[in-house]
């Protein structure tokens, strides 16, 4: 028979009438967050103003997705950014100066098809939930640099999308070309590949997503494939995405090799461009395959050519 021993368990939470009953009920736990809500504010703004004073210390960016402010969080928001501040405070009591800043992806169609829905200005809609999300992040007691918020529907943020889009154009790498597209009937966008469902929906509408064929702006960013992947192998591998990037980026090393199409005894001058990773393979070449929607493609610039 073991030994009680008289030990009273010691008490951390806190109790306005120090009179703890056997239920933990809403009011407690109303009272509760209240209560360390402040203390836990009141320890970070001291921790932030000491961490000023230090600018010596080792450095860590803690960045987490900007969220789309629909107004409401829902437990997808509370666990991207309980985690990213799970991360931030432990480098943090590891002596760093952490960076955790947050902001909103505020501009685009959805904000606009929301206040059409919703008969409200884009502006005022896309505002009113920002308020309404930042809110609920303070009361989740999550730590962001605050002071760095960023909204990316303001001038003071796109400017710096235009301008670096215009450097892109000048410097050749944003051009337009027509391509088929992943297209969203009912919101009238185009999709992502990851933008569409196993059924072949779009994932906000629901709708059945059609290929469309469009005249869109495209940035050269193959250009630095090679630059990429070399990049990747300075990275650790507990990082975890390695492999993902990797096979996201592709194949960099090889040449692109220009097939003459002949039509009834005539070549067009049409060549097919194709990417080819051992050029000494190519003498015993038999055919080439071409994606249905790289074969549409051809077929209607072909008929372009043909008619000119």
């Amino acid at each position: 028979m073991k030994r009680s021993l008289n030990i009273q368990p010691a008490r951390h939470l806190y109790s306005k009438s120090k009179i703890w009953g056997r239920n933990y009920d809403k009011q407690t736990r109303l009272d509760l967050e209240k209560y360390w809500c402040k203390r836990l504010m009141d320890r970070w703004n001291g921790r932030e103003t000491e961490a000023k004073k230090n600018e010596a210390r080792e450095k860590f960016y803690c960045l987490s997705m900007f969220p789309y402010p629909s107004g409401d969080l829902h437990m997808g928001h509370v666990r991207v950014y309980t985690i990213s501040d799970t991360m931030a405070i432990y480098h943090r009591l590891n002596g760093k100066q952490v960076l955790h800043p947050m902001g909103w992806d505020s501009f685009g169609l959805p904000a606009e098809n929301a206040a059409r829905i919703n008969n409200v200005d884009p502006s005022e809609w896309t505002e009113r939930n920002i308020a309404s999300m930042k809110k609920q992040l303070e009361d989740l007691n999550l730590f962001f640099d605050w002071d760095r918020e960023i909204s990316t529907c303001q001038p003071e943020y796109y400017r710096w999308t235009q301008y670096i889009f215009l450097k892109l154009y000048e410097n050749g790498l944003a051009y337009k070309k027509q391509a088929a597209v992943n297209w969203d009937p009912v919101d009238e966008t185009v999709l992502a590949d990851e933008q569409v469902d196993e059924n072949g929906r779009s994932w906000r509408s629901g709708a059945v997503v059609q290929k469309k064929w469009l005249k869109q702006w495209y940035l050269g960013t193959t250009q630095y494939t090679q630059s990429l992947l070399q990049t990747l192998d300075e990275l650790e591998e507990t990082v975890g995405v390695k492999s993902i990037q990797r096979h996201w980026l592709g194949e960099a090393d090889g040449y692109f090799v220009d097939f003459n199409l002949e039509v009834n005894g005539v070549i067009i001058d049409f060549p097919i461009p194709v990417f080819c990773t051992n050029p000494g393979y190519l003498s015993s070449a038999s055919h080439i395959n071409l994606h249905t929607e790289h074969l549409v493609e051809f077929f209607e610039n072909l008929s372009r050519e043909v008619t000119n």
